[in-house]
């Protein structure tokens, strides 16, 4: 994890766990604090161009890009949907206005 160094084998839920206890002012073991409005799901900055993610929607599928270095594939469907394994989502949002 680029916020805390701890191995992890899902980057997106953890990272999801970071900037929930940011959003909610939750005391958090990081070295980097997450930033700004809207952190990247997958490194936690905020305001940085190559994080940025674009949707593509397609009928009832949507596939995005990025070129967060910290960057994990996955499945936009079923990451939405979550699961009792994987509860926290941490998906990027398609804004229905742009």
């Amino acid at each position: 994890c680029p916020l805390c160094g701890e191995a992890t084998k899902d980057l997106r839920s953890h990272m999801g766990g970071h900037i929930l206890r940011a959003a909610r002012g939750v005391p958090d073991n990081v070295t980097t604090a997450v930033s700004g409005p809207q952190p990247c799901g997958f490194c936690g900055r905020s305001g940085v161009a190559e994080c940025a993610v674009t949707f593509k929607e397609s009928g009832r599928s949507v596939t995005w890009e990025s070129q967060c270095p910290h960057k994990e594939n996955f499945q936009y469907g079923s990451a939405n949907k979550g699961s009792d394994n994987r509860p926290c989502r941490n998906v990027p949002v398609v804004c229905k206005l742009c």
